[in-house]
C-alpha cells in the first residue's frame, strides 16, 4: 500500500508505454469506479475533475500519479493501464511497490524535513561560560608572571649583551695660562728718547726693525 505522502514523491511526466491502449484503459478504468473510490483515486493522483482522465482519450499519456493511484484503488496492475501488459493481474503490495520504485526514479526518497528556527539556532555552535575556577587559573598572577619570568631568563642566557668599547679618555691639554704683563710707567721725555733710540737701531735691521715697525703700526691705528 502506497501512502498519500508517498504520492507526492512520484515524478512528472508521461508513465504510458502503449498510447492507444493507455488511451482506451485509464479512462475506462476511471468510469468503473464509484463515488467513494473516485473520491480516493483524486487524492492520491492530485487531480480535482472527471475531466483530467477523460482527456487521456485524446492524448494517450499519464502521469505515474495517475496510475498507481487507479491501479491501487481499483486492484488493476498499473502495468495494464500503462499498456505495457495485457493482464489486469496481479496488483499486490509487490506490484505496485515496484511501479512506485520505478515513478521516483528507482529508489523510494524521503521527502526533505525542513529545518526549523530552532534547529538553525542550535546548529550554531553556543560559546561556554567560563567556570569560576577556570577564570580564577586565568587571572591568577603567580601562574602568568612565573612562565614570563622563566623566559625572561632563559632568553637572557641564550643572547648574550652585545660589547660595547671601550673607549680610552685621554687627558686634554692644559690651556696655557696668559700671565698679566705688569705694565711700566715712563714719562713722555723718556718715551721720545726710546723711540729715537729704536729708530737708530732699526737701520741695521733685526729683531730691532721688527720691533720699530710693530711699534709704528699700533701708534698709526
Amino acid at each position: 500500500m502506497i501512502t498519500a505522502k508517498q504520492f507526492g514523491l512520484l515524478r512528472k511526466g508521461n508513465a504510458a508505454v502503449n498510447a492507444e491502449k493507455c488511451k482506451v484503459r485509464i479512462p475506462s478504468a476511471f468510469k468503473s469506479a464509484s463515488t467513494k473510490q473516485r473520491k480516493q483515486i483524486f487524492e492520491l493522483s492530485g487531480l480535482k475533475s472527471p475531466n483530467s482522465f477523460y482527456s487521456i482519450e485524446k492524448t494517450g499519456s499519464a502521469s505515474p500519479k495517475v496510475v498507481l493511484s487507479l491501479a491501487q484503488v481499483l486492484g488493476i496492475s498499473p502495468y495494464f493501464l500503462t499498456g505495457e501488459s495485457d493482464s489486469e493481474k496481479p496488483c499486490n503490495d509487490e506490484v505496485l511497490s515496484e511501479f512506485f520504485k520505478k515513478g521516483v526514479g528507482g529508489k523510494e526518497k524521503s521527502p526533505r524535513a525542513k529545518k526549523t528556527v530552532a534547529k538553525k539556532v542550535s546548529d550554531k555552535p553556543v560559546a561556554k561560560k567560563p567556570t569560576p575556577a577556570a577564570k580564577k587559573q586565568a587571572t591568577s598572577p603567580s601562574k602568568v608572571i612565573k612562565p614570563i619570568a622563566a623566559k625572561a631568563v632563559a632568553d637572557k642566557k641564550k643572547v648574550a649583551p652585545p660589547i660595547k668599547p671601550q673607549i680610552e679618555k685621554t687627558n686634554a691639554p692644559a690651556k696655557p695660562t696668559v700671565k698679566a704683563e705688569k705694565s711700566v710707567k715712563i714719562d713722555d721725555g723718556s718715551l721720545v728718547k726710546l723711540l729715537e733710540a729704536l729708530a737708530i737701531r732699526a737701520k741695521f735691521g733685526g729683531e730691532a726693525e721688527v720691533t720699530y715697525n710693530k711699534v709704528v703700526e699700533l701708534l698709526v691705528k
